[in-house]
């Protein structure tokens, strides 16, 4: 079962960055909503499957973390890796939600209309959920730096987000491809 989760974590976090990195990407970093509009026009199909990259990243990081943890009932800190599970798998639906809708409405994407609130409350359960689940992660058998880096990763990102109003998703799925990768080795 640890294998199987860390495999996952992996080609979640790989298909993740894989859309935060593919050239439709640039749109985020368009302050101008004519031009952003333009080029989602022009790439519409890539803007399309990206989206798909992206909620399929997250959802399948999510079961990577639901069967890691699942065998953890009444170890210590149990409690810490299930909350934080379950704040990460329902972060996931409200992403996958999100890129539903920006898959969907381009215009309302490139102009800032589309609702706001479940990209908020995903980027918060997100980084709390990783928070809790590197807490849990002091007290298994990775090494404690793994757990560290988690909660001290997010609670930067957490606070970077609180400053900036903002912050791209990518940055926890390079926790998650940490972890993944120090899984399967352990």
């Amino acid at each position: 079962m640890q294998k199987t989760a860390a495999i996952l974590l992996l080609i979640g976090s790989v298909l993740f960055l894989a859309a935060a990195f593919s050239p439709i990407s640039r749109v985020f970093a368009e302050l101008n909503a004519a031009k952003k509009l333009e080029i989602l026009r022009n790439g519409r199909k890539a803007w399309e499957i990206a989206q798909v990259l992206f909620s399929l990243g997250a959802l399948v990081v999510a079961a990577g973390l639901v069967i890691y943890f699942y065998p953890w009932q009444g170890v210590p800190r149990a409690a810490w890796a299930l909350s934080g599970v379950a704040a990460l798998v329902v972060g996931a639906c409200l992403w996958s939600w999100h890129c539903y809708l920006r898959g969907m409405d381009t215009q309302g994407f490139a102009e800032g209309a589309l609702p706001a609130w479940h990209f908020a409350t995903y980027t918060l359960l997100t980084q709390l959920g990783l928070a809790a689940l590197g807490f849990a992660l002091l007290s298994s058998g990775l090494p404690q730096w793994v757990g560290w880096t988690l909660i001290g990763g997010s609670l930067f990102f957490l606070l970077a987000y609180l400053i900036f109003k903002d912050m791209p998703p990518f940055v926890y799925y390079l926790l998650t491809l940490l972890m993944g990768i120090m899984v399967l080795r352990g």
